[in-house]
């Protein structure tokens, strides 16, 4: 597989919207390569000219957008963090990155997460030291890989019922995506879970609903046994996307980040 070269050069970028305490700037880059990736910035609305902050980069699941994640970068910029949520390319047909849904494997969202990693990192408003990835259901699987092999970058990783059960469904003849590209690469993790997870040095948080029917909540009681520093929150009641409460999933990964913070 050909890595995404993350030498970018910002193609368009909207002046800021302002809305409920909070700016909100749609950009779209192109990588080395051509690749266009599209994705929005949401900061504090009030902050002085070069102020970097702590920085969350959103993940999306499997069939949605970057707007999905735009409820959560809302809620945790009013908490003075900035946040980038981005598409990832093919998944979804309104899709503004490049992509062709038969493509779309978890290593093409995994480069693309880290060509978007690179990106924010190069962002004014970033505080590279304490840079954050934040992932929900397939976009959980793909923050847990690109965590995997840059455990140093990443003061903390946040799941949200990540999907961890996707190499399982296709071993046993199930899966969402039903292309073959998809099928195979899913099936190339299967039984490197466990390895993937313990190389995520940094905290983790993992919260998921006890209702989920979708991806069982029993995936995450399995694997925050074998991440090295991780804590699973049961949400009680709550679906796969379904009855989640929302302000308590932000309000727990911001006290989760503040507690590891002052540990340091």
């Amino acid at each position: 597989m050909k890595e995404i070269e993350t030498t970018f050069q910002v193609e368009n970028e909207t002046a800021a919207k302002t809305t409920n305490d909070c700016a909100e700037i749609s950009m779209r880059f192109s990588v080395k390569g051509g690749k266009k990736i599209f994705g929005a910035a949401v900061l504090p609305a009030r902050h002085a000219e070069g102020e970097t902050f702590p920085t969350v980069i959103l993940s999306h699941g499997y069939g949605g957008r970057y707007s999905d994640e735009l409820d959560r970068a809302y809620r945790f910029a009013k908490l003075g963090y900035a946040c980038f949520c981005f598409d990832f390319g093919g998944i979804n047909p309104n899709s503004q990155t490049e992509g062709a849904m038969t493509d779309t494997t978890l290593d093409t969202e995994k480069e693309e997460l880290r060509a978007v990693v690179d990106f924010v990192s190069a962002r004014s408003f970033c505080n590279k030291r304490e840079l954050y990835l934040y992932g929900e259901s397939m976009g959980g699987f793909v923050t847990a890989l690109v965590a995997s092999e840059e455990p140093e970058r990443f003061r903390a990783v946040v799941l949200i019922y990540p999907a961890f059960s996707i190499p399982t469904d296709y071993a046993n003849g199930g899966g969402l995506a039903n292309w073959q590209k998809f099928k195979e690469n899913a099936l190339s993790y299967r039984g490197k879970e466990d390895e993937i997870f313990a190389k995520c040095a940094m905290p983790v948080l993992i919260q998921h609903g006890t209702a989920d029917e979708l991806v069982d909540i029993s995936f995450s009681r399995k694997a925050v046994k074998v991440f090295p520093n991780a804590k699973l929150i049961e949400l009680s009641g709550a679906g796969h996307g379904v009855n989640m409460p929302w302000q308590e999933v932000v309000e727990n990964s911001d006290a989760f980040i503040a507690a590891k913070k002052n540990a340091l």
